[in-house]
This record gives structure tokens, C-alpha cells and sequence, in this order.
């Protein structure tokens, strides 16, 4: 029995009749609603408890921040980069993914300046010996593996892995980092908790 197949007519689709055309802008029954709501005052931005400690916490040992996206663990990364920075330290920012390590390199470069900031990825290699990489994190694990095969530290004191998921996983890139820091470095973890989890 053959397949009855169909195909797709080459006449292009007539626009329906009597249709207005769209033109962008608001709701004007929402406009009253916008204007009730209105603007938050400006404020001196205030950290919230657990940006605290986590930065003091990373001063004596690794840290693991686990909040809600919009959280303020970005704040936590930039503050503990800018006290590094002070004690002319060096900082590895490692993210998952290209597009968050270009995001992440632009805002730091905006601290810090351009000067201060590199970012390699698979795609780019920029001020390579800056004090602050921005990089994804199969970068800062190549980069390890390269230290244990010459028998070198990675010339790192702090190292931030941002969206560190699948701990438990061996097989991973984080846990395998993890495996590989032969010699003391800060570590601070920026980790996406989930909005149901477990106690």
C-alpha cells in the first residue's frame, strides 16, 4: 500500500483581509497600572547575610554559594576578586558556557579593566596573562592536566567555577578539578540551586 505524501503548494499565502496593521507600543489600559506601581527610590545597595560570609568564609577555606538565579552570587565572585586583586593575587573565573563567559569577561573588564581581564575559550585567546581569566571551565581543566604532566602549579590563588553542577559525577569536569588542585587554591563555587530540593 503506498504512502499517500503531501506537499506543500509553491502559491504564497494570501494576508487575511481587513487585517490592521500592528504597530508597537503598550497597552493603554495597562499604562494607569505601570504608573500606580512606579519607580524604587534609589538605595545603597546592602549585601544580604550570606554574601557576608561567604566572603569571609572564603578567606579561611573553599566556598560553596548555593542560591536562586538573581541571588547576588555574582556580587560574592566580584567582591572576592577584587580583594585578590588588592593583594595582587590571581583569579581563574571558569563558566560552562561561551556566551556566559563572554558576558562574564565583559562585566569584569568594566571593574577591573581591560587590562586586568583575559578570557580564553575554544574560539578566543585574549590577554592570555592577565591577572583575572575569564574562561570555560574545559579550559581551567586542560590548563590543570598540562600542570600535573609538567609537574607545575597552576599560577592561580583563587579560582571561581561558576554554574558547578554534577558534583557527585566523576566523570564530570568539575568533581576532576576538583581531583586535580595539587597545591592550595581558593576555590569559590557558584552553584544554581534548584527551586524543590531535598533537605
Amino acid at each position: 500500500m503506498k504512502t499517500k505524501r503531501f506537499y506543500r503548494g509553491t502559491k504564497s499565502r494570501s494576508k487575511p483581509k481587513n487585517m490592521p496593521p500592528m504597530k508597537p507600543g503598550a497597552d493603554k489600559g495597562l499604562i494607569r497600572i505601570f504608573e500606580k506601581i512606579g519607580v524604587p527610590d534609589d538605595k545603597p545597595f546592602v549585601p544580604d547575610p550570606f554574601q557576608i560570609e561567604a566572603i569571609e568564609a572564603i578567606q579561611e577555606t573553599d566556598c560553596l554559594v548555593t542560591a536562586p538565579t538573581g541571588a547576588g552570587k555574582t556580587w560574592i565572585a566580584e567582591e572576592v576578586t577584587r580583594k585578590s586583586l588588592e593583594k595582587a593575587g590571581r583569579i581563574w573565573y571558569a563558566t560552562p558556557l561561551k556566551a556566559l563567559t563572554n558576558s562574564i569577561h565583559n562585566r569584569f573588564s568594566q571593574l577591573f579593566g581591560p587590562e586586568n581581564v583575559g578570557i580564553l575559550t575554544g574560539d578566543i585567546k585574549e590577554n592570555a596573562d592577565a591577572p583575572v581569566i575569564i574562561g570555560t571551565t574545559e579550559i581551567l581543566r586542560n590548563q590543570l592536566y598540562d600542570a600535573m604532566h609538567t609537574g607545575e602549579s597552576l599560577n592561580c590563588d583563587l579560582i571561581i567555577l561558576d554554574e558547578a553542577h554534577y558534583l557527585g559525577d566523576t566523570e564530570r569536569v568539575v568533581p576532576r578539578i576538583f581531583s586535580s588542585l595539587r597545591h592550595p587554591v581558593s576555590v569559590v563555587e557558584k552553584y544554581k540551586r534548584p527551586h524543590a530540593q531535598a533537605p
